[in-house]
């Protein structure tokens, strides 16, 4: 791709990964060696990030599915971000999603491994025809070259490998790769069956209905619904009818920012639950101190009392004995 592209990725980008420099050792004529320098990110790729359960490194109290919906949001406005600047990566996947932090206890994704990228001159009217990529996350149209001899495909390819990743991560657990294919009638954590883009070309070749691809085991409220939506929209067929990089941004980011309304709320209310609960428990070790006070006050008072009987038989004693010594010298 173009150099001078290359070089300033991820400079004008949070959610893309910053190349510090490019190096050609034979030059760049008819280059056969490049080196890539660039920023480190910490905690792997999402794949490693999500295999190894790597959420409990942060400790805010937010559930996986709000890190994932922001994962998705962030990595959607990172592929608008290139596709603004006529770059299409081609190889989208959790491998080349790469996890870091901000703020100290933020996870941030950041789009990496420009190795495939192609820079558009002629914007979105340009046809790309190389078929690379990763089978997995494969847009359909990479998948006709088998009936037509030559594919065809524009940006809107990296859509779908996104939606694909998206799709990985929402049904991902934990110890298994985020990748998905089809085992039957049902979508699987795994690499053994027909992938997605694959399955959607093979149904459409003989005229079979698409397969269903966001019937995912979550909860059916709002939230998961609206996410459902937007992958589905990423995971069209049809090159038009698939939503654009920013579309897809536009829509996680109401998302994301409705749960994170919903965090503040349930996080303040659960504030409000544990300060009450604090303070009700140090009102009850207030009252078992003054009951124990109490108690010392009252054996301290008893004490106090068997001395000042002792004293006074002592003295009564004291004043016989004197008496009977005043009437013996008498």
């Amino acid at each position: 791709m173009n150099c001078e592209k290359l070089q300033s990725l991820g400079q004008g980008h949070e959610n893309v990964l910053e190349i510090y420099d490019v190096v050609w050792p034979n030059g760049t004529d008819g280059i056969t060696d490049m080196y890539i320098f660039t920023e480190y990110c910490e905690y792997g790729d999402l794949n490693c990030f999500v295999k190894n359960s790597l959420y409990r490194l942060f400790t805010e109290p937010c559930s996986r599915f709000r890190i994932k919906c922001d994962f998705m949001c962030q990595i959607s406005s990172g592929l608008e971000y290139l596709h603004e600047n006529d770059i299409v990566h081609r190889d989208i996947k959790p491998a080349n999603i790469l996890v870091t932090k901000i703020d100290g206890n933020t996870p941030q994704v950041k789009i990496g491994d420009y190795g495939l990228s192609k820079f558009l001159e002629s914007g979105d009217t340009c046809l790309m025809q190389t078929n690379v990529g990763t089978n997995a996350f494969k847009s359909p149209q990479h998948w006709e070259k088998a009936n037509h001899g030559l594919i065809k495909y524009r940006r809107k390819a990296d859509i779908f490998s996104a939606g694909v990743t998206f799709l990985a991560l929402i049904i991902s657990k934990d110890n298994k790769n985020l990748i998905v294919s089809f085992e039957g009638p049902s979508i699987q954590q795994s690499g053994k069956g027909i992938f997605v883009g694959q399955l959607m070309y093979e149904r459409r070749k003989y005229n079979q209905p698409a397969p269903q691809l966001v019937s995912m085991d979550m909860h059916d409220d709002d939230y998961t619904r609206r996410l459902k939506s937007t992958i589905q929209q990423m995971l069209e067929y049809d090159e038009h009818k698939r939503i654009t990089a920013q579309e897809a941004h536009m829509q996680l980011r109401e998302l994301t920012d409705i749960l994170t309304v919903q965090f503040s709320t349930e996080n303040s209310a659960q504030h409000e639950i544990d300060l009450q609960s604090k303070i009700a428990q140090l009102q009850q070790q207030l009252e078992e101190q003054k009951q124990q006070l109490h108690e010392q006050r009252l054996e301290l008072e008893g004490k106090n009392q068997q001395l000042e009987k002792i004293t006074n038989e002592r003295d009564a004693e004291k004043r016989q004995r004197e008496e009977r010594e005043v009437r013996r010298i008498i």
